[in-house]
């Protein structure tokens, strides 16, 4: 099967949903094709007036709304966000950060941290507009998950580690939660776009 531009997308986009976690094609180069889809925008973020609209808005659980702030505040992808433990969370001092160093677990063997997409750990800087809702959300976290064996940062109620692509719960929910703060949805309009989010507001 040739390897085709829509292709590689697919798959880039596997990884990013952690639908797979390696991407058979990466590094494969493709002849640059100038047409008229070249011109249409292919993601999606949220504006300045749309994330003031889901911070606000009370038909979104806060602690959801906590962590929709956090992914757009730090460009986690979600299965960094998933995979992150407490003993990467440099919270306190004055440059709190975190720190990136895993994205998945082995399916053979769960014990096993799988490393992120480029292969290299990343501080990320925890500025002041998403350093408040980091600390908030690490005071509610026990309560939130009482149990939490693996000490996760964003851990399920019940304290297990969160599904891929159902961050939230369901496939859905993230939608849901545009539509109930007005955000109008439109196409790529889901968890990654938080990250984009956050390269926009930079």
């Amino acid at each position: 099967m040739p390897v085709t531009a829509e292709r590689l997308q697919l798959l880039i986009e596997a990884v990013d949903r952690d639908v797979i976690m390696v991407n058979p094609c990466h590094g494969v180069k493709l002849k640059k094709r100038y047409d008229e889809r070249d011109t249409r925008d292919k993601w999606s973020f949220l504006t300045w007036a749309e994330q003031c609209a889901i911070a606000a808005c009370q038909a979104i659980p806060y602690e959801d709304r906590l962590m929709i702030t956090i992914a757009a505040g730090t460009g986690m992808r979600q299965g960094e966000m998933r995979h992150l433990e407490m003993r990467h969370v440099a919270i306190d001092g004055p440059d709190p950060y975190l720190d990136i160093r895993v994205a998945g677990r082995d399916r053979r063997d769960p014990t096993k941290r799988l490393p992120t997409k480029s292969g290299k750990p990343r501080e990320v800087p925890l500025l002041l507009g998403v350093r408040d809702a980091v600390r908030e959300w690490l005071q509610i976290r026990p309560l939130y998950a009482p149990h939490n064996p693996d000490d996760l940062v964003f851990p399920t109620r019940t304290g297990g580690l969160r599904q891929s692509g159902k961050f939230f719960g369901r496939s859905n929910t993230l939608r849901g939660y545009y539509a109930a703060a007005g955000v109008k949805l439109r196409p790529y309009l889901h968890h990654h776009a938080l990250r984009h989010t956050f390269a926009t507001n930079l």
